[in-house]
């Protein structure tokens, strides 16, 4: 299959880049987008609501394809200042119940919607650095990694 969109930008991580197979895309045909940065947290809340909202709206508009860059769980987050005492779960346990828990739901209600996560150096629960590789604790049908900076290839099925 062709190509759809390829566009990168920075350096190699050492690691193969993403091909993300989407459906619906040929030569001709145009490839539908949902792209949101973080963070995805309200500065009252670590609900992630924001990131619910995005869901809701890809799920309506039907993209093939929803990019979700970080930070998803920021470094300089207000709640997470003024309430750290009283969280008893670690920021990748955070990560896993608010982020791919929803997406892993998002996954199993639009299975031909394809999303890729890439992380900010400001993530809580990724190593703090540029480059900065993908997230690698990700095992959900659908749901890419890519580094950042990154390259990622889009093809038609």
């Amino acid at each position: 299959a062709a190509p759809v969109a390829a566009r990168g930008f920075g350096a190699s991580t050492g690691k193969p880049e993403p091909v993300i197979a989407v459906d619906g895309a040929g030569e001709d045909a145009r490839l539908h987008v949902v792209a949101a940065c973080g963070p995805f947290t309200t500065s009252t809340s670590l609900h992630f609501r924001p990131l619910h909202a995005l869901l809701a709206h890809a799920a309506r508009v039907r993209p093939q394809l929803v990019v979700l860059i970080g930070p998803f769980l920021e470094a300089e987050s207000a709640i997470l200042t003024q309430q750290t005492p009283h969280i008893h779960l670690t920021f990748h346990q955070i990560f896993h119940a608010r982020v791919l828990a929803p997406l892993r739901e998002f996954r199993r209600e639009n299975p031909a919607i394809q999303v890729l996560l890439v992380p900010a150096a400001d993530d809580l629960h990724h190593h703090p650095v540029i480059p900065a590789g993908p997230f690698e604790s990700v095992d959900i049908p659908g749901v890419h990694c890519a580094p950042n900076p990154g390259f990622v290839t889009v093809t038609s099925k």
